[in-house]
């Protein structure tokens, strides 16, 4: 029990664990643009943009990351597009990202998402 009751007691550095904010921001989305880029090369999307409430500057707890990107839907079909999103979302925890291609949203969403749309 002394081992237990010494590891308990010990001092503990948290200098190696990365601080994250409460909210998405841009800012923390950019410094993980390579591992986004990684991830979308590797799941065979382009384009990565940011959009929404986190492009505008407007987002606030509960906010999601949503990404548009450039992907054949219809040749491909969504598993890909699911696998970035589920690596985006491990990248950009504790935050969820939605990923989406032109051809799945809605005009007026689209043309909302491309006005807000800004590069990594």
């Amino acid at each position: 029990m002394k081992c237990a009751a010494a590891l308990f007691n010990a001092p503990v550095s948290l200098a190696h664990v990365e601080e994250r904010p409460a909210i998405p921001t841009l800012d923390f989305v950019r410094a993980r643009r390579q591992e986004i880029l990684r991830a979308a090369e590797e799941c065979g999307v382009s384009s990565v943009r940011v959009f929404g409430s986190v492009a505008r500057g407007e987002s606030h707890r509960g906010s999601d990351v949503d990404l548009l990107v450039d992907y054949d839907v219809l040749e491909r079909g969504l598993g890909p597009l699911a696998a970035f999103r589920d690596r985006a979302t491990d990248i950009l925890g504790p935050f969820q990202v939605d990923a989406a291609a032109p051809a799945l949203l809605r005009r007026e969403v689209l043309i909302g998402a491309l006005q807000d749309a800004l590069d990594l």
